[in-house]
């Protein structure tokens, strides 16, 4: 399969050039000549302060995007998985300086867009118009995810972080039982804690009846709690039925 042919069913099943066909995803392709880029894990895709120009579609692995805070400490922000965007609100912004470093969780590619070309006069308005929604919608998510991270870690308590994480979880995925991408070291950087403490304090739930795990699939147990989360978000009602 070739570059073109890998990176056109990639942008066909993402949320940026959502409602696009083949067709016009593969015309898309010639006009933005987009660079794809290759990278170990480990390896910087870019770094915080970086001048940002370009959309990246991640086409394989998995990137995580994360900031130093004054301690030395890593907090992760971000996670992003094949089909989905790196960079948007960076590219967007007026700046356009990158406010996390994005490092590769694994062995990756990324296909990178000219952020100025969605704006090409020689794109037909309808789709500009599509691709133009797509990236509004998108931006809400992030701000949505924004917030739901700051009610997570804005509780004091380690068991009510990871708890409020969790069911967020549930809820994303509609199930009691569910798989997170996040290894233990991302998920303590993403709750702002010790990861030593992140899994002592999971032991301890999985002992009080409250959640069983293994590895990164969690199933929550605790009856009262999902009730209370099905009484929130009726769209999730069919939970542990």
């Amino acid at each position: 399969m070739s570059i073109k042919e890998k990176s056109v069913r990639i942008m066909k099943n993402s949320l940026l050039f959502h409602g696009l066909s083949p067709n016009d995803c593969g015309n898309l392709f010639d006009l933005f000549g987009p660079a794809h880029k290759t990278y170990l894990r480990d390896e910087v895709v870019m770094n915080e302060g970086d001048l940002v120009e370009s959309i990246g579609l991640v086409c394989s692995g998995r990137l995580i995007s994360e900031r130093i805070d004054r301690n030395g400490k890593q907090r992760l922000i971000q996670n992003r998985c094949q089909g989905q965007v790196v960079a948007l609100e960076a590219a967007a912004h007026p700046t356009k300086r990158c406010p996390v470093t994005v490092v590769c969780a694994s062995n990756a590619e990324v296909i990178f867009f000219p952020y100025e070309r969605f704006f090409d006069n020689l794109l037909p308005h309808e789709i500009k118009s599509k691709m133009f929604a797509n990236m509004m919608g998108m931006l809400a998510h992030i701000v949505e995810k924004q917030i739901s991270k700051i009610e997570i870690i804005s509780h004091r308590s380690l068991r009510q972080r990871i708890w409020a994480y969790l069911c967020s979880m549930a809820v994303q995925y509609g199930s009691t039982t569910f798989c997170i991408y996040m290894n233990r070291e991302e998920l303590a950087g993403y709750l702002g804690v010790n990861r030593s403490a992140l899994s002592h304090e999971l032991s301890k739930m999985c002992a009080d009846g409250l959640v069983s795990f293994n590895k990164n699939q969690f199933t929550l147990l605790d009856e009262k709690e999902i009730q209370l989360i099905k009484s929130f978000y009726p769209c999730t009602l069919a939970m542990g039925d």
